[in-house]
């Protein structure tokens, strides 16, 4: 028997060729098949590359979650007394108090400078970038501590999905918001469709960095830790309704409203109004912490207004599609804000949800400012931006986008 060449996969099975065929149909037919099954071993030779190197940065990755875990003692599994973790993913907690009758804010009034941050989706090292652009976090022996004084942070959402790093953004917020509060300034979070798909039980987007991440966050280590099954059962306990992150998820507003200025992932329209924003922002939680609803006591449905459709506050682009595919649909979108900010007695809306190629932008007249700039690796690993509203003695708003560069003012004619 003659002997026949393969291609060593890196599994170790070989990829045997087919002896050459005598006809011209069948000779093109082989060439063909070869072709796939080179390229199908090629892609087997990179994808076992790619793990290896996938597991070196996850290493590092998850140490500096786990570093910012014993540094701030927010993120925990729960232990027994000889320090071994009994696996519990309901023990996960970030801090905070939790009453399952009160709803988080819609508004607030706040006289120091506001700084809009959009989507970080899972990516600690831009988030980093991203709060020090702003001004309000420095290093203090490797750690980042709070420095911005009374500044209020408001990031508008969506850290889940995509990048391996969510909790430990989630914690680090936390942290800093802790921080902030004693000198007057606060960091609060936003609720993102990414969230409210990860609730849900849709897993689509997240990475295998962030399924080591939550099964570590769930008390998991070692092997463990990296196999699939127990990944998935630590993700749903953590995030499902209910679940230790889910409640730490409920904590935080859907729709937020400081001074002049409307906070919302995908945006606000008037019907959302009309429904009422407490009552959003109360449903929402509920369903995040999974509270019995009704007289039957069941559970909390997901509530449609915030989340169920392109419509809705988390999913809405009518006002983050950047540069209007038409006059037409920039008229339709602008006046529809007009009316939502009239009914608000507002000045302007900030939103994320759509990465802007061309970074923090605005719209209408500066009515509309658009904030997620794509900067996660998952997404464009774009430059970190974020937004800075501050008001003189008068009322008076002044926005900045600021970033690594210079700051830019906002002027009425840049919009247009």
């Amino acid at each position: 028997m003659a002997a026949q060449s393969g291609i060593m996969s890196p599994l170790g099975a070989s990829c045997m060729r087919r002896p050459a065929a005598p006809s011209p149909a069948r000779k093109l037919g082989q060439r063909r098949w070869m072709t796939q099954r080179s390229s199908s071993a090629s892609r087997q030779e990179r994808m076992f590359c790619a793990l290896h190197t996938r597991r070196a940065y996850l290493a590092q990755a998850l140490g500096l979650t786990l570093a910012l875990a014993a540094a701030h003692p927010r993120l925990v599994a729960a232990r027994s007394t000889d320090g071994s973790t009994d696996g519990s993913a309901d023990q996960v907690v970030l801090g905070g108090v939790e009453d399952p009758m009160t709803a988080p804010p819609v508004r607030l009034e706040h006289k120091g400078r506001i700084v809009a941050i959009g989507d970080l989706h899972g990516d600690l090292r831009k988030t980093l970038v991203a709060l020090k652009v702003a001004g309000v976090i420095e290093e203090d022996d490797g750690r980042p501590v709070w420095c911005g004084g009374d500044t209020l942070v408001v990031q508008v959402g969506d850290i889940l999905d995509r990048g391996d790093n969510e909790v430990a953004i989630l914690s680090l917020l936390r942290e800093i918001g802790r921080m902030a509060r004693q000198d007057g300034g606060d960091v609060i979070v936003l609720n993102g469709n990414h969230e409210s798909l990860n609730v849900a039980g849709d897993f689509r987007y997240v990475t295998p960095g962030a399924f080591v991440e939550s099964a570590i966050a769930a008390g998991l280590r070692g092997e463990e830790a990296y196999e699939w099954e127990h990944q998935l059962r630590a993700r749903f306990a953590l995030w499902s309704p209910g679940g230790a992150l889910a409640r730490e998820l409920a904590k935080n507003p859907t729709v937020l409203i400081v001074n002049d200025t409307v906070f919302a992932h995908g945006g606000l329209m008037p019907e959302h109004i009309d429904y009422g924003l407490d009552k959003i922002n109360l449903e929402v939680a509920q369903w995040m912490r999974a509270d019995p609803t009704g007289e039957d006591g069941g559970q909390a449905p997901p509530p449609f207004i915030a989340m169920g459709d392109a419509n809705s506050i988390m999913w809405s682009r009518l006002y983050s599609r950047e540069r209007f595919a038409s006059p037409y649909d920039k008229y339709r979108a602008c006046m529809v804000l007009t009316n939502t900010l009239e009914k608000l007695n507002c000045s302007r809306m900030v939103v994320g949800h759509t990465p802007q190629m061309s970074g923090c932008n605005c719209e209408c007249e500066g009515r509309i400012w658009r904030v997620d700039v794509g900067m996660s690796s998952g997404v464009l690993d774009a430059r970190p931006e974020v937004l800075e509203i501050t008001q003189d003695e008068a009322g008076q708003s002044s926005v900045l986008v600021l970033s690594t560069s210079k700051p830019m003012v906002y002027s009425p004619e840049s919009s247009m």
